[in-house]
């Protein structure tokens, strides 16, 4: 899997929709139906892709959701999923940092090219680990089967090495 995509939404039409117009072999899709599991995801991730939902009772979510991702996630970014009824907001949310806005899961093909995009302009994954565990898996003895040494976090006045 080369790339990861986060969907926010209430019911899954999107992610369905997605699901069949996204070769499943080289996008995995996490659903999410709050910000606040939308955020964990994105906290795990550098360059996080969020495909998000527009609701239109609260239209002001989604610009302090692209606000957010502005200040903590620099390399994040978010398209808007939205019913046609909302299409008036497009300039609104693309002028606040939107990366992208759909109407209509016809229009799904979309993705497919921002996520080429995105993974030849961040090195595949879309998605990573923490990155401390990235740093730690990318060290050479976890090779010779010493990745389990837990790396300390304390300060130097608890450790042994004063006795």
């Amino acid at each position: 899997m080369t790339s990861r995509l986060i969907v926010l939404e209430r019911d899954g039409h999107w992610a369905a929709a997605l699901r069949q117009e996204l070769d499943r072999s080289a996008v995995g899709i996490s659903e999410t139906r709050s910000w606040d599991e939308t955020w964990q995801l994105v906290a795990k991730s550098l360059s996080a892709l969020v495909a998000a939902e527009l609701w239109a009772e609260k239209p002001d979510r989604m610009l302090a959701a692209i606000a957010r991702v502005e200040r903590r996630h620099p390399q994040a970014a978010i398209i808007v999923l939205a019913d046609r009824r909302l299409a008036d907001y497009r300039d609104l949310l693309l002028e606040a940092g939107a990366l992208h806005f759909i109407t209509s899961p016809r229009r799904l093909h979309e993705i497919r090219r921002i996520l080429e995009r995105r993974a030849e302009r961040f090195g595949g994954n879309t998605i990573t680990e923490n990155p401390l565990e990235k740093i730690r898996s990318d060290l050479p003895w976890n090779e010779q089967g010493v990745g389990d040494l837990e790396l300390g976090t304390g300060d130097a006045s608890s450790s042994s090495a004063a006795d």
